[in-house]
């Protein structure tokens, strides 16, 4: 049943000058009964890579999430996330898939906006939205944390 599932799948729809087909050779039809639990599959041995201590790697949906604890040391912060991603991509290069750096986000969650100081870096030299929860406001990352 899962061989059938994965292949000879095709996409028809409708465009103004009739309908076209495609071939689809990767991802699970959206809404899918499937594709949830062949995600679960795939993505538990990512989730349980051995991190960098205080960082946690969390699955939701078709997400994933780190989670660094550091008390107001942004170099501390920078270096776990880089020998997180890192290990994150060597996984999803084994595995033939990539991070979408359009999407990706980091987000910083202080306690006091005063003491946030300056975050410098980005992703495979990609800007990445920064969020500032304390302070209401979106920055960008300048800078490499290159991984």
């Amino acid at each position: 049943m899962m061989d059938s599932y994965l292949k000879d799948r095709c996409l028809s729809y409708e465009t103004m000058s009739g309908e076209r087909n495609m071939t689809v050779t990767s991802g699970a039809a959206q809404g899918s009964i499937l594709g949830p639990d062949l995600w679960n599959i795939l993505y538990d041995n990512l989730l349980r890579i051995q991190m960098p201590e205080e960082v946690t790697v969390v699955g939701y949906a078709d997400d994933i999430a780190v989670l660094i604890s550091v008390r107001r040391d942004v170099d501390a912060a920078q270096l776990k996330l880089n020998q997180a991603m890192r290990k994150i991509e060597s996984w999803m290069q084994r595995h033939g898939l990539s991070l979408a750096l359009n999407k990706t986000e980091i987000v910083i969650l202080l306690e006091d906006a005063g003491e946030r100081g300056n975050v410098d870096g980005c992703l495979n030299k990609t800007e990445i939205v920064i969020l500032l929860e304390d302070a209401g406001e979106r920055g960008n990352v300048d800078g490499c944390l290159t991984f």
